[in-house]
């Protein structure tokens, strides 16, 4: 029964026979304050009054009109309808009750006012318009501008369609019909065509140019397209990287797997099916199992071993199956690989027969460490986590010993890894193999063009996971040192052990190892190789260095100690006159006591022994260390001193002095240009007849380039830059052939001269013409370390502009460089702009967030994902540690076996723990300690303190 009549039962329309009146005794719900009836009326003089004062309103305006006819129709429809479906209920009248004075009344008419809803005036309500918006790393998108005015279309399907190239107007202005017309004459082409360009094209073509509005319908399509090219050329390799790539976006994984290895059943030779067997099998979360995933790359080794013999191939899979043990953390398997495949395809006698990939099991300072952090009193987690950082930073190396360890797992036999090294058929692969071998122990490259050089040193998307990447920075002369100390500090939050960054304990015995490699790999080999991996560990020893300066622990007796191992060094080399030994030297000198200091002497020294011969034809080194001084002094604000160093460079190389600054007159500054230009002129055509460019001498300074280098920076500082900019313009359209891998790694260089020379002529460079040149270096080369540098930390420049620009090339490098850059200026913002901290935490989140999303190439890069769940946790929200939980899970999915990932998880989502030890477990990554044994332990050293006290 409702508490009003006008809603009570008697009235509804589903009462087919009236209501008896209820008794007197029922009716006490009268008597209530909020209800006082009206007298009995008939319904026809209820409904002309209720709306009689509606006709005595002013008659509506011309432009309402049509709605007020619109409302009185329905009112009378429902009231006709009302009236004839209930004819027969007789409405009892209840008597009328005084409770108080002031009169209540019940609304049973539909009134007009309550079917008219206030709106504002046209004014005051803003309109909303699409106009252009920008994608981060992309310019502006302007949406397309109908030809007339049309009516709103729910939830924008026209304008999604549009935008999608899908719709009525495609992205080249052609209609639904015209892109079906389009396709259909594609599709014929490349039946017709004997090659896979036909077919490639019609794919690109419809992606493009999608049909549906769904990803999902419009990447199946795209399937069958590729599956319809694979029918008519089985064998093209293009074709079978696009199906691989593209069953990817249509099925589950486990029916990726299955289709693979269906294929494998039919060739089971196929490089390209084994890559894809493999990278599906170990990035997936539910396939991921490391036994699993190691029998397949034994599996794949021996077969592509006994059909194909290719060095390449060998070293390709070498490099993914050692990166995949660093990444789960089974560093004895990573150094048991590295030693056989050393032992068998370089020397069975390396390092002079000394077991450098062994370590003993018990290490006192380990036992010290642990017994210290079991007494701390921590919670499980935070115990649980240091303990397996501390073990896994001593033991990295295998235990081989006449006993049996107590970690059976370091424990790694010849008969658990043979099955995945092959001999290599051609010796001169070593060299590679050594280089190889430097990069998976995060030895930090300077330049990485050298990886254009083979298939293996081509980075997979997971393979830069490491901090050490950015240690080519200090090696930098030119680079402002402001930055030093937080670009180390990002180092050290970042690394993982075991490392030779000092932020670790136990990095001594892993820098050790780095270096004995170095040193042994260098008396292997003879010659140029020799002095390229001395030169290695010179300029491993300057970014020490530039450690302990950073840290303040730069004291006299660790200055003695690196000068002593220098000097040994050169020493021991057959090749110690060489001049690019005693550039490293002078420029650990430097880095240590600063340009004033040993740093030109050493120079000066050399330079005259070097010109005491008697023959100069071969002074390409000697062009080599000039260039590295001018670049010294040139940051040092010594233009004049530079200018005379080039002078005479180019004159009488005999007479350089380090010490002078003497002016250098007009005409003999255009003396000296012009015999830089002949110097130019006769080397271009030397280097025009070269197409192949080998391993080492990407490591080297050609003599072209370092004429090329001394000619602009000398043409920079004595002419314009409008007229170095012509000269440098002029030999990157001379090197103009992308095919040939010498003048791309030539471009290259070239392209890193310009940038240095708008470095130091920074005043007359704008901000767009700075932006088009890291554009272009970032457009051919993206991971050049230099146009990166240079354009993250430019004070000139915006925010916004800094991520457009890198935004169009990101890589790992680059999102690395950018939350640095955003955590100086946050440093360094003044004390007026309070909120600049909380801006740059957003923008740095944003950055993130972006180059980690779904279809990012970077997503499935561990060390951005641990970045950005340490930037989550920094943030002043209060629900940060429920937003790590997400990210960590996301983290999780895209990298399932990188154990880095898992134990940051443990400190940044500790509710996650047992679940993450249940995720170790299961896919059977390496653990060294479990949170029982901890406890155990714990409460045995609980137990003996309590003893002793």
């Amino acid at each position: 029964m409702s508490l009003f009549p006008a809603y009570s039962a008697t009235t509804s329309s589903s009462i087919e026979a009236p209501q008896p009146p209820a008794p007197q005794e029922n009716l006490s719900w009268l008597t209530n304050q909020s209800f006082i009836p009206f007298p009995s009326q008939p319904q026809q003089d209820a409904s002309s009054d209720s709306s009689g004062p509606e006709d005595h309103k002013p008659r509506p305006s011309s432009s309402r009109k049509h709605k007020h006819k619109k409302a009185k129709k329905k009112h009378r429809k429902r009231k006709r309808s009302s009236s004839s479906s209930s004819p027969e209920v007789v409405v009892e009248p209840v008597p009328a009750v005084n409770i108080s004075e002031q009169e209540f009344y019940t609304d049973v008419a539909a009134l007009r006012i309550y079917l008219t809803v206030e709106t504002l005036h046209r004014p005051a309500c803003p309109k909303y318009r699409r106009g252009s918006f920008r994608v981060l790393g992309g310019g502006a998108v302007a949406k397309p501008v109908p030809s007339q005015r049309r009516g709103s279309v729910r939830y924008f399907r026209r304008e999604k369609k549009e935008l999608n190239g899908g719709g009525s107007v495609g992205a080249e202005g052609l209609g639904e019909r015209g892109v079906r017309e389009r396709e259909m004459e594609l599709e014929k082409a490349a039946r017709a065509d004997e090659s896979s360009g036909g077919w490639i094209e019609y794919l690109r073509f419809r992606e493009e140019h999608p049909v549906h509005l769904d990803g999902y319908q419009n990447s199946k399509g795209e399937l069958a397209i590729v599956e319809r090219g694979l029918r008519e050329h089985p064998d093209d390799p293009k074709l079978l990287e696009l199906y691989l790539s593209g069953i990817v976006k249509v099925y589950p994984t486990d029916e990726v797997l299955e289709l693979i290895q269906k294929m494998i059943a039919k060739d089971n030779t196929n490089f390209l099916l084994w890559e894809a067997l493999i990278d599906n099998k170990q990035l997936s979360m539910a396939q991921c199992i490391v036994p699993n995933v190691l029998k397949l790359y034994e599996k794949s080794v021996r077969s592509l071993f006994m059909a194909k013999r290719s060095d390449e191939v060998m070293l390709k899979l070498f490099k993914k199956c050692a990166l995949f043990c660093r990444q789960a953390g089974l560093w004895e398997m990573f150094f048991g690989l590295v030693e056989l495949n050393i032992g068998m395809n370089i020397s069975s006698s390396f390092a002079g027969g000394k077991s450098l990939f062994s370590s003993p099991e018990h290490f006192n300072q380990l036992i010290e460490y642990e017994e210290l952090v079991l007494k701390s009193g921590l919670p499980m987690n935070e115990i649980w986590l240091r303990v397996e950082k501390l073990r896994n930073a001593f033991h990295f190396l295998p235990f081989r010993g006449p006993n049996m360890c107590s970690d059976p797992q370091r424990m790694v036999l010849h008969e658990d890894i043979v099955g995945f090294v092959y001999p290599l058929i051609n010796k001169d692969y070593a060299f590679d193999l050594v280089i190889l071998i430097l990069k998976l122990m995060k030895y930090p490259f300077e330049s990485v063009a050298f990886e254009s050089c083979g298939s293996f040193f081509q980075p997979e998307s997971y393979e830069e996971d490491h901090s050490e990447q950015l240690l080519p920075l200090f090696l930098d002369v030119t680079r402002n040192r402001k930055h030093d100390q937080i670009i180390l500090n990002l180092i050290k939050e970042l690394n993982t052990p075991p490392s030779f960054v000092n932020t670790n304990l136990a990095f001594e015995s892993y820098l050790e190892l780095l270096r004995q490699v170095l040193i042994a790999s260098a008396e292997y080999f003879s010659d140029e190789k020799n002095i390229i991996l001395l030169l290695l560990y010179l300029k491993l020893e300057r970014i020490l260095v530039v450690f302990d300066r950073i840290s303040g622990h730069l004291t006299e007796p660790r200055k003695k100690a690196t000068r002593s191992r220098v000097k040994n060094l050169l020493k021991k080399s057959k090749y110690q006159n060489d001049l690019n030994f005693y550039i490293e030297y002078g420029l650990i000198e430097y880095e240590m006591d600063g340009l004033e200091s040993n740093c030109l002497n050493i120079f000066d020294t050399s330079v005259r022994v070097f010109c005491a011969q008697d023959d100069l034809l071969a002074d390409n080194d000697l062009y080599s260390l000039v260039l590295k001084s001018v670049e010294l002094l040139l940051k040092e604000n010594r233009k004049s001193q530079a200018i005379y160093l080039l002078t005479k460079l180019a004159l009488n190389p005999k007479q350089i002095n380090f010490t002078c600054s003497d002016a250098i007159s007009d005409p003999t500054k255009l003396l000296a240009l012009q015999k830089f230009n002949d110097r130019v002129t006769r080397a271009l055509p030397v280097d025009d007849q070269v197409e192949i460019l080998l391993l080492p001498q990407y490591f080297t300074h050609s003599p072209l380039i370092n004429t090329l280098k001394a000619y602009l920076y000398y043409h920079a500082l004595v002419k314009s830059k409008a007229e170095t900019t012509r000269k440098l313009e002029g030999f990157l359209f001379h090197f103009n052939d992308r095919s040939n891998p010498r003048q791309t790694f030539i471009r290259e260089q070239l392209f890193t001269i310009f940038l240095t020379i708008a470095d130091f002529r920074l005043d007359e460079f704008t901000n767009t013409c700075f932006l088009a040149i890291v554009d272009r270096v970032l457009h051919e080369f993206p991971a050049n370390l230099t146009a990166i540098r240079l354009c993250a930390f430019s004070e000139s420049l915006t925010w916004f502009q800094l991520r457009t620009i890198l935004g169009k090339h990101l890589t790992t490098k680059s999102v690395l460089l950018l939350v640095t850059t955003a955590r100086v200026r946050s440093l360094y913002s003044t004390q007026e702009d309070q909120q600049s901290a909380g801006t740059y935490k957003r923008r740095t989140l944003n950055l993130l967030a972006h180059t980690l999303r779904r279809d990012s190439p970077l997503r499935q890069n561990a060390l951005l994902w641990r970045l950005y769940l340490r930037e989550l946790f920094d943030q002043p929200a209060g629900n940060a540690l429920e937003q790590c939980r997400k990210t960590l899970y996301l983290a999780l999915e895209a990298c399932p076996f990188n154990k880095a990932v898992y134990l940051d998880g443990a400190f940044f989502a500790p509710q996650e723990l047992s679940q993450l030890l249940d995720l170790l477990l299961e896919k059977q990554l390496r653990i060294h300690a479990i949170p029982e044994e901890l406890e155990i332990l714990r409460d045995e050293t609980g137990v003996e303190e309590g003893s002793l006290s």
